[in-house]
Protein backbone atom coordinates (compact mmCIF):
# COMPACT_ATOMS: atom_id res chain seq x y z
CA UNK A 1 0.00 0.00 0.00
CA UNK A 2 1.72 3.46 -1.11
CA UNK A 3 2.55 5.92 1.99
CA UNK A 4 0.98 9.50 2.20
CA UNK A 5 4.60 11.04 1.28
CA UNK A 6 5.39 8.50 -1.49
CA UNK A 7 8.33 10.45 -3.59
CA UNK A 8 8.42 13.05 -1.57
CA UNK A 9 11.41 14.92 0.22
CA UNK A 10 11.26 16.53 3.20
CA UNK A 11 13.83 18.13 5.67
CA UNK A 12 12.65 18.58 9.77
CA UNK A 13 15.01 21.10 11.39
CA UNK A 14 15.40 20.05 15.35
CA UNK A 15 15.17 16.34 13.97
CA UNK A 16 17.54 14.78 16.67
CA UNK A 17 14.98 14.17 19.43
CA UNK A 18 11.73 14.73 20.75
CA UNK A 19 8.73 16.07 18.02
CA UNK A 20 11.67 16.22 15.30
CA UNK A 21 12.54 12.60 15.59
CA UNK A 22 8.80 11.18 15.76
CA UNK A 23 8.34 12.98 12.83
CA UNK A 24 11.12 12.08 10.84
CA UNK A 25 10.22 8.48 11.45
CA UNK A 26 6.05 8.82 10.47
CA UNK A 27 7.56 10.84 7.94
CA UNK A 28 9.94 7.49 6.37
CA UNK A 29 6.97 5.33 7.57
CA UNK A 30 4.48 7.08 5.15
CA UNK A 31 7.59 7.14 2.06
CA UNK A 32 9.29 10.25 2.06
CA UNK A 33 12.96 10.44 2.00
CA UNK A 34 13.46 12.92 5.05
CA UNK A 35 16.78 15.25 5.87
CA UNK A 36 16.94 15.66 9.66
CA UNK A 37 18.74 18.81 10.99
CA UNK A 38 20.33 19.97 14.51
CA UNK A 39 23.60 21.46 16.65
CA UNK A 40 23.88 18.17 18.23
CA UNK A 41 25.80 15.73 15.89
CA UNK A 42 25.87 12.49 18.43
CA UNK A 43 21.63 12.64 18.57
CA UNK A 44 21.14 13.41 14.81
CA UNK A 45 23.39 10.01 13.56
CA UNK A 46 21.76 8.22 16.40
CA UNK A 47 18.22 9.53 14.88
CA UNK A 48 19.27 8.72 11.49
CA UNK A 49 20.16 5.44 12.24
CA UNK A 50 17.23 4.07 14.55
CA UNK A 51 15.21 4.78 11.25
CA UNK A 52 16.80 3.94 8.20
CA UNK A 53 18.49 4.72 5.08
CA UNK A 54 15.47 7.20 4.05
CA UNK A 55 16.84 9.82 7.09
CA UNK A 56 19.97 12.00 6.29
CA UNK A 57 21.55 13.98 8.94
CA UNK A 58 22.81 17.12 8.42
CA UNK A 59 24.75 18.79 11.35
CA UNK A 60 23.67 22.64 11.38
CA UNK A 61 22.48 25.61 13.31
CA UNK A 62 19.62 27.75 11.55
CA UNK A 63 20.42 30.67 12.85
CA UNK A 64 23.65 30.87 10.94
CA UNK A 65 22.71 31.30 6.97
CA UNK A 66 25.93 29.92 5.62
CA UNK A 67 24.31 26.46 7.74
CA UNK A 68 21.37 26.67 5.83
CA UNK A 69 22.59 27.31 2.45
CA UNK A 70 24.90 24.45 3.37
CA UNK A 71 21.79 21.83 4.41
CA UNK A 72 20.12 22.90 1.21
CA UNK A 73 23.10 22.63 -1.12
CA UNK A 74 23.02 18.92 -0.16
CA UNK A 75 19.48 18.91 -0.57
CA UNK A 76 19.27 19.99 -3.86
CA UNK A 77 22.46 17.87 -5.13
CA UNK A 78 21.29 14.86 -4.25
CA UNK A 79 17.52 15.14 -4.51
CA UNK A 80 17.08 18.36 -6.31
CA UNK A 81 14.07 19.86 -4.57
CA UNK A 82 12.51 19.64 -1.49
CA UNK A 83 8.76 19.25 -1.13
CA UNK A 84 8.19 19.69 2.57
CA UNK A 85 9.72 21.74 5.62
CA UNK A 86 9.24 21.07 9.07
CA UNK A 87 10.20 24.42 10.72
CA UNK A 88 10.48 22.72 14.31
CA UNK A 89 13.57 24.00 15.80
CA UNK A 90 13.47 26.79 18.40
CA UNK A 91 14.46 27.40 22.48
CA UNK A 92 12.27 28.58 25.21
CA UNK A 93 14.11 30.75 27.69
CA UNK A 94 11.87 31.91 30.54
CA UNK A 95 12.93 35.63 32.04
CA UNK A 96 9.64 37.98 33.80
CA UNK A 97 9.77 41.15 32.82
CA UNK A 98 12.12 43.36 34.55
CA UNK A 99 14.82 41.10 34.02
CA UNK A 100 14.48 40.45 30.51
CA UNK A 101 18.28 41.61 28.47
CA UNK A 102 19.09 42.51 25.08
CA UNK A 103 21.05 39.15 25.06
CA UNK A 104 17.94 36.84 26.15
CA UNK A 105 15.75 38.76 23.11
CA UNK A 106 18.30 38.67 20.64
CA UNK A 107 18.74 34.93 21.50
CA UNK A 108 15.32 33.67 21.72
CA UNK A 109 14.41 35.56 18.50
CA UNK A 110 17.37 34.95 16.80
CA UNK A 111 16.32 31.08 16.56
CA UNK A 112 12.87 31.31 16.79
CA UNK A 113 11.79 33.89 14.29
CA UNK A 114 15.01 34.87 11.99
CA UNK A 115 16.17 30.91 12.12
CA UNK A 116 12.47 30.45 11.22
CA UNK A 117 12.23 33.15 8.45
CA UNK A 118 15.69 32.06 6.91
CA UNK A 119 15.09 28.22 7.04
CA UNK A 120 11.60 28.94 4.80
CA UNK A 121 13.27 31.41 2.62
CA UNK A 122 16.08 29.42 1.49
CA UNK A 123 14.27 26.22 0.86
CA UNK A 124 12.08 28.45 -1.98
CA UNK A 125 13.73 28.04 -4.86
CA UNK A 126 13.93 24.07 -4.32
CA UNK A 127 10.54 23.79 -3.40
CA UNK A 128 7.96 22.63 -5.27
CA UNK A 129 4.96 24.19 -6.42
CA UNK A 130 2.44 22.73 -4.16
CA UNK A 131 4.89 22.07 -1.88
CA UNK A 132 4.47 22.61 2.05
CA UNK A 133 5.95 24.22 4.59
CA UNK A 134 5.05 23.46 8.63
CA UNK A 135 6.26 24.98 11.28
CA UNK A 136 5.77 24.54 15.18
CA UNK A 137 4.07 26.69 17.52
CA UNK A 138 2.71 26.78 20.86
CA UNK A 139 -0.51 27.03 23.25
CA UNK A 140 1.72 29.93 24.41
CA UNK A 141 1.32 32.36 22.15
CA UNK A 142 -2.60 32.82 22.99
CA UNK A 143 -2.17 31.87 27.28
CA UNK A 144 -0.46 34.34 29.46
CA UNK A 145 2.15 31.94 31.14
CA UNK A 146 4.40 34.17 33.92
CA UNK A 147 7.78 35.14 32.73
CA UNK A 148 7.22 34.18 28.89
CA UNK A 149 6.98 37.05 27.30
CA UNK A 150 9.25 36.74 24.88
CA UNK A 151 8.87 33.28 24.08
CA UNK A 152 5.15 33.67 23.71
CA UNK A 153 6.02 36.77 21.29
CA UNK A 154 7.90 34.70 18.86
CA UNK A 155 5.20 31.78 18.98
CA UNK A 156 2.65 34.58 18.15
CA UNK A 157 4.97 35.59 14.98
CA UNK A 158 5.09 31.65 14.14
CA UNK A 159 1.42 32.20 13.98
CA UNK A 160 1.44 35.20 11.60
CA UNK A 161 3.83 33.89 8.77
CA UNK A 162 1.49 31.08 8.26
CA UNK A 163 -1.53 33.73 7.52
CA UNK A 164 1.14 35.96 6.14
CA UNK A 165 3.11 33.25 3.49
CA UNK A 166 0.20 31.42 2.85
CA UNK A 167 -0.85 35.21 0.91
CA UNK A 168 2.80 35.46 -0.41
CA UNK A 169 2.77 31.88 -1.83
CA UNK A 170 -0.58 31.13 -3.09
CA UNK A 171 0.26 31.53 -7.07
CA UNK A 172 2.74 28.11 -6.53
CA UNK A 173 0.31 26.16 -4.62
CA UNK A 174 2.47 26.01 -1.42
CA UNK A 175 0.65 25.47 1.65
CA UNK A 176 1.34 27.02 5.11
CA UNK A 177 0.66 26.07 8.40
CA UNK A 178 1.16 26.03 12.48
CA UNK A 179 1.12 22.76 14.57
CA UNK A 180 0.74 24.24 18.64
CA UNK A 181 1.43 21.63 21.10
CA UNK A 182 1.14 21.84 24.62
CA UNK A 183 3.10 19.53 27.37
CA UNK A 184 4.55 16.79 25.15
CA UNK A 185 6.57 13.48 26.83
CA UNK A 186 9.80 13.78 24.97
CA UNK A 187 12.87 12.62 26.96
CA UNK A 188 13.64 15.83 28.43
CA UNK A 189 10.10 15.44 30.02
CA UNK A 190 10.18 11.88 31.38
CA UNK A 191 13.95 12.31 32.72
CA UNK A 192 13.18 15.31 34.88
CA UNK A 193 9.19 15.86 35.00
CA UNK A 194 8.50 12.32 34.78
CA UNK A 195 10.06 10.88 37.70
CA UNK A 196 8.74 13.80 40.33
CA UNK A 197 5.08 12.96 40.98
CA UNK A 198 4.48 17.00 42.09
CA UNK A 199 5.83 18.26 39.19
CA UNK A 200 3.93 16.18 37.17
CA UNK A 201 0.84 16.96 38.37
CA UNK A 202 1.70 20.30 38.32
CA UNK A 203 2.52 20.01 34.13
CA UNK A 204 -0.56 18.14 33.36
CA UNK A 205 -2.97 20.38 35.68
CA UNK A 206 -3.54 22.77 33.06
CA UNK A 207 -4.48 20.03 30.39
CA UNK A 208 -8.07 18.85 29.92
CA UNK A 209 -7.65 15.05 29.08
CA UNK A 210 -5.01 14.65 32.24
CA UNK A 211 -1.70 13.89 30.81
CA UNK A 212 0.77 14.91 28.39
CA UNK A 213 0.97 14.21 24.69
CA UNK A 214 3.12 11.99 22.96
CA UNK A 215 5.51 13.26 20.26
CA UNK A 216 3.82 10.37 18.25
CA UNK A 217 0.72 12.84 18.35
CA UNK A 218 2.67 15.76 16.91
CA UNK A 219 3.97 13.56 14.40
CA UNK A 220 0.78 12.46 13.03
CA UNK A 221 -0.88 15.72 12.80
CA UNK A 222 2.21 16.95 11.12
CA UNK A 223 2.00 14.04 8.64
CA UNK A 224 -1.71 14.89 7.61
CA UNK A 225 -0.90 18.71 7.22
CA UNK A 226 1.90 17.47 4.63
CA UNK A 227 0.07 15.39 2.99
CA UNK A 228 -2.49 14.94 0.32
CA UNK A 229 -4.98 14.63 2.79
CA UNK A 230 -4.70 18.66 3.73
CA UNK A 231 -4.90 19.73 0.74
CA UNK A 232 -7.59 22.66 1.03
CA UNK A 233 -5.80 23.87 4.16
CA UNK A 234 -3.35 26.30 4.38
CA UNK A 235 -3.02 29.42 6.31
CA UNK A 236 -4.18 27.58 9.49
CA UNK A 237 -3.06 26.83 13.26
CA UNK A 238 -3.71 23.34 14.73
CA UNK A 239 -3.54 22.91 18.47
CA UNK A 240 -2.42 19.17 19.63
CA UNK A 241 -2.15 20.43 23.38
CA UNK A 242 -5.32 18.35 25.22
CA UNK A 243 -7.08 21.43 25.38
CA UNK A 244 -4.80 23.09 27.64
CA UNK A 245 -5.26 25.88 25.59
CA UNK A 246 -8.55 25.76 24.75
CA UNK A 247 -10.40 25.05 28.15
CA UNK A 248 -10.30 26.79 31.39
CA UNK A 249 -8.87 23.37 33.76
CA UNK A 250 -9.00 23.78 37.86
CA UNK A 251 -5.38 23.77 39.24
CA UNK A 252 -4.59 20.56 40.51
CA UNK A 253 -6.18 19.69 44.28
CA UNK A 254 -3.81 20.18 46.62
CA UNK A 255 -1.31 22.58 45.59
CA UNK A 256 -1.84 25.55 46.72
CA UNK A 257 -0.52 28.70 45.91
CA UNK A 258 0.67 29.23 49.25
CA UNK A 259 2.53 26.26 48.85
CA UNK A 260 4.29 26.80 45.92
CA UNK A 261 5.35 30.22 47.02
CA UNK A 262 6.16 29.24 49.93
CA UNK A 263 8.68 26.29 48.60
CA UNK A 264 6.82 23.53 49.34
CA UNK A 265 7.14 21.56 46.07
CA UNK A 266 10.64 22.03 44.84
CA UNK A 267 10.16 20.09 42.20
CA UNK A 268 8.10 22.77 40.39
CA UNK A 269 11.37 25.36 39.55
CA UNK A 270 12.14 23.03 37.23
CA UNK A 271 8.88 22.60 35.05
CA UNK A 272 6.92 25.19 33.49
CA UNK A 273 3.68 23.98 31.64
CA UNK A 274 4.25 25.54 28.40
CA UNK A 275 3.35 24.91 24.97
CA UNK A 276 5.85 22.55 22.85
CA UNK A 277 6.39 20.47 26.54
CA UNK A 278 7.14 21.63 29.92
CA UNK A 279 10.69 23.64 30.33
CA UNK A 280 12.97 22.10 31.89
CA UNK A 281 16.07 24.41 33.23
CA UNK A 282 19.06 22.75 34.43
CA UNK A 283 19.14 23.44 38.29
CA UNK A 284 23.22 24.98 37.63
CA UNK A 285 21.24 27.56 34.88
CA UNK A 286 18.62 28.93 37.17
CA UNK A 287 17.62 31.00 39.68
CA UNK A 288 13.80 31.19 40.86
CA UNK A 289 10.61 33.80 40.57
CA UNK A 290 7.65 32.55 42.01
CA UNK A 291 4.02 33.66 41.33
CA UNK A 292 0.51 33.32 42.47
CA UNK A 293 -3.24 34.28 40.71
CA UNK A 294 -6.92 33.47 40.26
CA UNK A 295 -8.55 33.18 37.19
CA UNK A 296 -12.58 33.47 37.47
CA UNK A 297 -12.18 31.76 40.80
CA UNK A 298 -10.05 29.00 40.38
CA UNK A 299 -6.46 29.36 41.94
CA UNK A 300 -3.58 28.86 39.99
CA UNK A 301 0.49 28.79 41.12
CA UNK A 302 3.30 28.86 38.51
CA UNK A 303 7.07 28.80 39.35
CA UNK A 304 9.50 30.21 36.82
CA UNK A 305 12.94 28.93 36.15
CA UNK A 306 15.03 31.66 34.59
CA UNK A 307 18.54 31.49 33.68
CA UNK A 308 21.26 32.20 36.37
CA UNK A 309 23.79 34.22 36.08
CA UNK A 310 26.52 33.39 34.32
CA UNK A 311 29.00 32.99 37.35
CA UNK A 312 26.63 30.63 38.92
CA UNK A 313 26.73 28.24 36.11
CA UNK A 314 28.16 25.01 35.95
CA UNK A 315 31.02 23.65 32.99
CA UNK A 316 27.99 21.22 31.04
CA UNK A 317 25.28 23.95 30.72
CA UNK A 318 27.68 26.51 30.61
CA UNK A 319 26.70 28.32 27.31
CA UNK A 320 22.76 27.60 29.40
CA UNK A 321 20.92 28.97 26.35
CA UNK A 322 17.74 26.87 27.45
CA UNK A 323 15.82 23.84 26.12
CA UNK A 324 15.31 23.15 22.81
CA UNK A 325 11.87 22.85 21.97
CA UNK A 326 13.30 20.17 19.26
Amino acid sequence: MPGKLDGKVALITGGGTGIGLATAKDFAQEGADVYITGRRKPELDAAAASIGPSVTAIQGDITKPKDLDRIYGQIGQEKGHVDIVFANAGIADMVPLGSITEDHVDRVFGTNVKGLIFTAQKALPLMTDGGTIIMTGSEASIKGFPGTSVYSATKAAVRSFARTWTTDLKDRGIRVNVVSPGPVQTEMFSDTVGSQPEAMNEVISGVSMGRPGRPEELAKTVTFLASDDASFITGDEIFVDGGGGQVLTPHVAGSSPAAVTSGAGPAMTAALRLGGGPVIVPSSCRTTARTAGSTAGTKFATTIATPAPKSTRSAPNADCRGPATA
